[in-house]
């Protein structure tokens, strides 16, 4: 950019960013001129993105990602307030996969390998509510791991909230 360009001959002219060669000497505006600028310019450039972003300490420092104070968090409660106030998973569109990774992680999945079965009956149901991915409506879909998610989701909420 241009106002690059300005900037690298006002540091290179007030002796702030060192050329390989003595740009005094060169005549100035020529080719030789600019290469010199130039090149000290891209040195100066790429030490700067080498160095590491400085530490804020007024922002909180995540010792280990656990999804609590991410995303995954997030999108649990948000689902978790769905499904309390519809007693439904939402159809479309939903990262299951985030929310059952939280549950996951804090030990409070209540689905457990012996419900294989049964989150298979109701991954394939929600597949087949999915629209088709043609026009002409013929195109199965094939079951995914996000359908698998969101079966597992739905047991899991389910439980949780069968007797309210």
């Amino acid at each position: 950019p241009v106002e690059e360009l300005g900037k690298a001959v006002k540091m290179v002219l007030a002796e702030k960013l060192e050329t390989s060669k003595d740009v005094a000497y060169i005549s100035k505006q020529s080719v030789g001129w600019w290469g010199t600028i130039l090149s000290a310019w891209v040195k100066h450039r790429r030490e700067l993105k080498k160095r590491p972003e400085p530490i804020d300490f007024n922002r909180p420092m995540i010792e280990k990602f656990t999804g609590v104070d991410g995303k995954n968090h997030s999108y649990y409660q948000l689902l978790d307030n769905w499904y309390r106030i519809n007693l439904t998973m939402p159809v479309y569109g939903w990262p299951y996969k985030y929310a059952r990774a939280y549950a996951t992680d804090q030990g409070t999945l209540n689905v457990t390998p012996e419900d294989k079965a049964e989150v298979h009956e109701i991954a394939r149901a929600y597949l087949s509510r999915l629209p088709s991915l043609t026009s002409k409506g013929s195109q199965k879909h094939k079951l995914e791991q996000h359908h698998l998610d969101y079966a597992v989701m739905a047991i899991h909420f389910k439980r949780k909230y069968k007797n309210k």
